[in-house]
């Protein structure tokens, strides 16, 4: 058995690295700017230009093939039209990676283009709450547009009640979503997505970490497992490893409050999500509301939104931990302590 591994792990070895530039087509994702790079990942509208530019590279690879030609015109004409189908007039991330095969450049494709889309996510609260308004987005296949309807009978009377199963809207970046985003802090964050991770810092890697968290609970339909997700986020960007999870509560506060009547509320809140989350882990609690959910998001963007500018400062989180341990609920806005 150990042979068997050593001789695969050589023989990947050996195999060359090229370089794939991998085209994943998202659904729901309406770009009103020309284009959009976030990290690795360049996001555009997949119009003729696009189109031509992909058939070219695809016809070039075709002709250095030696099958007989009308192998090489059908299998070209069935690229085509899948191009044709699948990306034409839609949002493409475009992810350039080096891999071995094609299966790994598919692999880290998805994992640049999901850290990109968290991004997107993530600010999309700004404005129309994304998740309010069930704006998801995603590859192809991976979310879809629905609901389903019943018919319930009962004595002398009929209703037709419906479920919805999938996005209602969708989710829009224009110039002035962009303005906003800029505001807080969107472009230090793109300049942290293109680190990679050996070159990011500590802290940068926890923010990047809690983005992802926080975008998978906004694309989460389940109610409860989006709360418990979006604390998750939460936890990972203020809590140490081992530490007790009272202490969330008061990082919040102190981190987000600017003065002694504003922290308090914030622990209030803080305190309040956690003993809920607590009651859906341990107890088995199911009644979660999106006003629950979305209560628990402002929260985490807060203190997320405040985080990023500072990640400029902070390498790791111990250098959040001393600055809470400074800080009191009375103090001057986080950051500014002196000493």
């Amino acid at each position: 058995m150990t042979q068997s591994i050593t001789s695969l792990i050589e023989k990947l070895e050996k195999m060359p690295i090229l370089q794939w530039k991998v085209l994943v087509p998202i659904q729901n994702l309406v770009l009103k700017v020309p284009s959009l790079e976030i990290g690795r990942v360049h996001l555009t509208i997949f119009e003729k230009a696009e189109q031509e530019e992909a058939l070219t590279a695809v016809q070039k690879i075709n002709d250095t093939s030696t099958s007989p030609e009308p192998v090489k015109e059908g299998a070209m004409q069935m690229v085509t039209d899948l191009v044709s189908k699948t990306y034409l007039h839609r949002t493409v991330a475009t992810a350039n990676v080096d891999a071995v095969d094609e299966n790994q450049a598919l692999a880290l494709a998805e994992e640049e283009t999901e850290h990109a889309l968290n991004v997107l996510r993530f600010y999309g609260v700004l404005g129309n709450n994304t998740r309010m308004r069930k704006a998801f987005i995603g590859p192809e296949g991976t979310i879809f547009r629905g609901r389903y309807i019943t018919l319930c009978l009962a004595g002398d009377m009929f209703v037709l009640p419906w479920r919805i199963t999938g996005y209602l809207f969708e989710f829009e970046i224009d110039a002035s979503a962009l303005a906003l985003m800029d505001k807080l802090s969107f472009q230090r964050l793109r300049e942290i997505s293109k680190k990679s991770h050996e070159e990011r810092t500590d802290f940068e890697r926890l923010l990047v970490t809690a983005i992802d968290f926080y975008g998978r609970a906004i694309n989460e339909p389940n109610p409860r497992n989006a709360y418990v997700t979006f604390l998750i986020s939460l936890e990972s960007l203020l809590l140490k490893e081992g530490e007790p999870r009272s202490l969330l509560a008061e990082r919040v506060a102190l981190v987000v409050g600017k003065d002694a009547e504003t922290r308090t509320a914030l622990f209030e809140q803080t305190r309040a999500a956690y003993k809920l989350r607590s009651d859906i882990i341990h107890h088995g609690f199911d009644d979660v509301t999106e006003d629950d959910v979305w209560r628990v998001s402002a929260i985490g963007f807060q203190v997320i939104v405040r985080l990023i500018p500072m990640s400029v400062h902070l390498n790791d989180i111990g250098q959040l931990i001393t600055m809470c341990t400074k800080s009191k609920f009375g103090g001057p806005p986080f950051g500014e302590a002196s000493g």
